[in-house]
């Protein structure tokens, strides 16, 4: 297509529509400009039916930061599957971390902090009756407030919109923008590559019925490790002592009825 280039600020716009869709491995048609250009720009709008797995184009550009924080929790996992006190294996502490990764990372680490803390009651108990009782009513709030988050995690799983970490220059999950200052005559094309939301939701769902029996695992070892030894220690009273320097007075015991009265002194 010849367009007529004139002196002056001029906007042009060139609209078409291809006749294929978004596919899992969709890449950007290629344009021939017949010349060097800079400052190109391209976009490429998702629905929100797609859940993007990796991208690739010009270096600035979007970025899915999944799968560096997946690397981290396999790390991390291969750490926690090292705690003797805690009866999970390390493809356990594995899974769990990925469907926690789709909720925000402090409210995962109270869920891992809850398991462990159960462990570590059970190893080392408080000895003193006060340290002793508080320990129990962290624990309770501790474990209610572990399962508030579960719950969430689920129904974030199997209703909300997969958080891939996608990064940026303005990019989202449902927009992937690149820029690229100079290029040649036809400009570099990214691709995505992304698969139906229905794999998402298959996914997490299985995730929620492993967490389901794995959970009704975790709290009946909880509750042993909640219960070991005394489930509460009320600690003794000290009996009351009179003030120092104060004479105690005591009555002389009242005779019984029928009993000789003791013998004057002599």
């Amino acid at each position: 297509m010849t367009l007529a280039i004139v002196p002056g600020l001029q906007a042009v716009s060139l609209a078409f529509r291809l006749p294929q869709g978004i596919s899992a491995w969709f890449k950007a048609p290629a344009f021939d400009f017949g010349t060097k250009t800079v400052n190109a720009t391209t976009r490429v709008t998702l629905s929100d039916s797609r859940w993007v797995l990796f991208v690739h184009g010009p270096r600035l550009g979007p970025a899915v930061l999944f799968w560096s924080l997946l690397l981290v929790l396999v790390l991390v996992a291969l750490g926690l599957g090292l705690i003797p006190w805690v009866p999970l294996a390390r493809h356990e502490w594995l899974l769990l971390a990925i469907g926690l990764s789709q909720i925000p990372l402090p409210d995962a680490a109270l869920v891992v902090g809850w398991l462990v803390a159960l462990g570590f009651r059970r190893e080392r108990p408080a000895q003193q009756p006060y340290w002793f009782d508080l320990g129990q009513l962290l624990l309770v709030a501790w474990t209610l407030t572990a399962l508030v988050i579960l719950v969430y995690a689920v129904q974030q799983g199997l209703m909300g919109t997969p958080e891939m970490q996608i990064r940026g220059n303005g990019s989202s999950s449902e927009l992937l923008q690149w820029f690229d200052d100079r290029t040649g005559a036809v400009p570099e094309q990214p691709w995505v590559l992304s698969v139906p939301m229905l794999a998402y939701r298959a996914a997490m769902l299985a995730w929620a019925l492993w967490l389901a029996l794995a959970l009704l695992r975790w709290l009946r070892w909880g509750f042993q490790c909640f219960a070991s030894e005394a489930l509460w220690k009320r600690a003794p009273k000290q009996p009351r002592t009179p003030p120092t320097g104060v004479p105690v007075v005591t009555a002389p015991p009242t005779p019984e009825p029928g009993a000789a009265d003791p013998a004057p002194p002599t």
